[in-house]
């Protein structure tokens, strides 16, 4: 809470009500204060102005998990000096975080570039090469073996 308060950010927050309602708000702290009792226990008080109106979150979109994700193809080839794509998929199709990272493991033998869904490998050197995927929460990680070729 100091750290909000100093800051002075707003923020989304939420409120869970006796009954189990659970309300999203966003505000900052505008105020803090402190008691301190005969017992040393120390009571903080918050006063949060809200920014505008309260949403419900169980209103609120549900978040999908991703329990699979695959690369294809699986195995290629590509001539050094060229390009090759590779698709990433998610499963299920509706997952809420489809974000990924990929990689060349050798550098000096294929470099990638990523856009959207798709990977793209070029060749550097003859040699295989292995192009590791990870979801971007880290979870989830498939590889594609490339096999660069002189021609």
């Amino acid at each position: 809470l100091l750290a909000w308060f100093n800051e002075g950010d707003t923020r989304a927050y939420k409120i869970r009500f006796p009954n189990g309602t659970v309300d999203v708000f966003r505000g900052w702290v505008s105020s803090i204060g402190k008691a301190v009792t005969a017992k040393e226990v120390i009571t903080r008080t918050v006063k949060v102005t809200n920014v505008g109106r309260p949403s419900m979150a169980e209103d609120r979109s549900t978040v999908t998990a991703a329990t699979g994700m695959t690369v294809t193809p699986a195995s290629s080839s590509v001539v050094k000096g060229q390009s090759t794509t590779l698709t990433v998929a998610f499963q299920p199709e509706g997952a809420t975080d489809k974000s990924f990272r990929a990689v060349s493991a050798d550098k000096t033998k294929a470099i990638v570039s990523v856009s959207g869904m798709t990977i793209t490998v070029k060749g550097v050197a003859a040699g295989k090469v292995n192009i590791p995927v990870v979801s971007g929460n880290g979870e989830l990680a498939a590889v594609a073996e490339i096999t660069v070729t002189d021609s």
